[in-house]
């Protein structure tokens, strides 16, 4: 085994002997969940944002330089929740959970989609 294959089965070996484990993600890991900001999901959930600002996804309306702190947090409270508590776990978030550490115990994880300290299997792990 060498090159890529050496280096999986190295950091494989990384993780299993660490005491914890820091998983830095980025939106990659959303995109590869198929969790989109865009689209059908966006145009049901923020319509009336969509209506009076012109929005055009979730992403760039989090830029939207709102006229006062009730609008923003209009927005931001209903993004949080859509992006945090009303989506599925998905087989790649399964599959980190199982990587870090969910493996030695069977231990699962109701959401391993945001910034998150968990202890599994006797390892501590964040996600961010």
């Amino acid at each position: 085994m060498g090159g890529y294959g050496e280096s999986v089965a190295r950091l494989g070996r990384a993780i299993e002997e660490a005491d914890a484990v820091l998983v830095g993600a980025g939106s990659g890991l959303s995109t590869s969940a198929g969790y989109t900001y865009d689209g059908e999901r966006f145009e049901r959930e923020f319509s009336d944002f969509i209506e009076r600002y012109h929005f055009r996804d979730m992403y760039s309306a989090g830029f939207y330089p709102f006229a006062t702190e009730e609008e923003k947090w209009a927005y931001w409270s209903r993004h949080i929740y859509c992006n945090r508590y009303d989506l599925p776990q998905s087989h790649v978030h399964r599959a980190l959970l199982s990587l870090v550490g969910g493996r030695k115990n069977g231990a699962s994880c109701a959401c391993a989609r945001t910034s998150a300290s968990m202890r599994v299997g006797g390892r501590d792990y964040f996600v961010l």
